[in-house]
């Protein structure tokens, strides 16, 4: 059988099985500290945007948190998914189709978060800078702006061996890494053998990410008109040391 190319088609149907739980704590908590320390306590409740919301998971522990959330992703299936869940925990937010690089909301918000490196799948820097300039828009006065990006020793050391198989009763799933493009780039292959009667169907699809200096992304984010940037590695206030993993991001407005 011919493969089907259908970005996050195949796999919305496997990423809740398996993403790391874990994770989605920790950007909370991230969150959370940032927050924190940028804003008095005892304000009314912060409104915050998740781009690149996924399935929704850490949208909906921000929102059990107390925050006002928002959620934009560019997969229907995965905003999809991302509405079931916010029913299932009977948390009230509004999740959208949306483009990271061109998107509108109604009213401006005090956070917008960027995680799970979604930015690594813009292709050029102009991309980026659109999309930070989109997130300036978006966010009031004294806003804050949170995201990650791979680390270089992430994308050139770990991801270029990285290989991973997963079998159902009914299906099993493939996920192969490769550097092929060059430094600073990875392309993740992914494949699903499903059941369908007696046969087995493959379907696959493929996700590009790269990534640039910490400087580049300190330089966009400036000349759009964010400041007081500070980059931290792994979750934590920490410096970048040559073998993180995650890079954090903090800028804020005005």
């Amino acid at each position: 059988m011919k493969p089907k190319y259908k970005n996050y088609q195949v796999f919305s149907q496997v990423y809740q099985q398996i993403f790391d739980e874990s994770l989605y704590d920790q950007w909370a908590d991230y969150v959370q500290r940032k927050i924190k320390g940028a804003f008095p306590s005892g304000i009314r409740p912060l409104r915050l945007l998740d781009l690149a919301c996924g399935d929704g998971k850490l949208a909906v522990r921000l929102a059990q948190a107390g925050y006002q959330v928002s959620g934009i992703d560019l997969s229907e299936e995965m905003v999809a998914l991302a509405e079931e869940l916010s029913v299932e925990e009977d948390c009230y937010i509004l999740f959208q189709l949306g483009d990271m690089r061109n998107f509108e909301i109604s009213e401006k918000v005090a956070v917008v978060t960027l995680f799970c490196d979604s930015l690594c799948y813009l292709k050029d820097v102009d991309e980026i800078k659109a999309t930070f300039s989109q997130v300036y828009q978006a966010l009031e006065e004294k806003g804050l702006f949170l995201f990650d990006i791979h680390s270089a020793y992430q994308m050139n050391q770990v991801y270029p061996t990285f290989h991973w198989v997963e079998e159902w009763e009914d299906a099993v799933f493939t996920w192969r890494s490769e550097q092929v493009r060059g430094e600073n780039t990875i392309d993740h292959c992914l494949n699903i053998f499903v059941q369908e009667g007696e046969d087995y169907h493959r379907y696959q699809e493929c996700h590009q990410e790269q990534i640039f200096a910490p400087d580049v992304y300190k330089d966009l984010l400036e000349e759009v008109g964010f400041h007081t940037i500070e980059v931290s590695a792994d979750f934590r206030e920490e410096p970048v040391s040559l073998t993180s993993r995650r890079l954090f991001f903090k800028a804020e407005k005005g």
